[in-house]
């Protein structure tokens, strides 16, 4: 079963690389700098190299930084995920990351706003996770019928919306 799922991650990374140059701009961006291409798990990938990447500019820049580099992610996303999706013909690969990315990125804002500790970020990239892997509705719906970068991307917010809500949840019990 292991060695399926390693299979089957590789060929993911496989058709991706035999299709596109993995050093333009689009595959760094939708790659978030290759973390897209570590195996087994990429989103699981992409998502800790976001995670890292806003933590750093919360911590130094604070809410506004992260808002920055969110609204930055999610427009550079867009560009990536569509000449992705043009030039090589794949559909919401697996090594494509930005959409985890803009999502963890997203989710910080709440933490960086409320200046909540370590372990809501913690916290939340697992429940992140949870909710993309597992895709409860109306995440499933937005990714079974949204095409395009538009679907990629908005799967992924819901996602990290409904991790917010957790989060929040948790925030006000605690």
């Amino acid at each position: 079963m292991i060695e399926n799922f390693l299979n089957h991650a590789r060929k993911t990374r496989n058709d991706y690389t035999a299709r596109i140059n993995l050093l333009s701009p689009y595959s760094l961006i939708a790659t978030f700098l290759g973390s897209g291409l570590f195996i087994p798990a990429p989103g699981f990938w992409g998502s800790v190299m976001g995670a890292f990447a806003a933590w750093v500019i919360s911590v130094s820049l604070g809410f506004y930084g992260v808002l920055g580099g969110f609204l930055v992610i999610v427009a550079s996303g867009f560009w990536a995920i569509g000449e992705v999706e043009k030039r090589s013909d794949l559909s919401d690969s697996g090594v494509v990351v930005i959409d985890e990315v803009a999502a963890v990125f997203f989710m910080m804002l709440f933490v960086s706003f409320y200046d909540l500790s370590i372990f809501y970020v913690v916290i939340g990239f697992f429940l992140f996770r949870l909710f993309d892997s597992f895709k409860p509705w109306p995440i499933s719906w937005c990714d079974e019928n949204i095409p395009g970068a538009l679907g990629v991307m908005l799967d992924d917010m819901i996602a990290a919306v409904m991790t917010l809500i957790s989060l929040y949840i948790l925030w006000m019990v605690t």
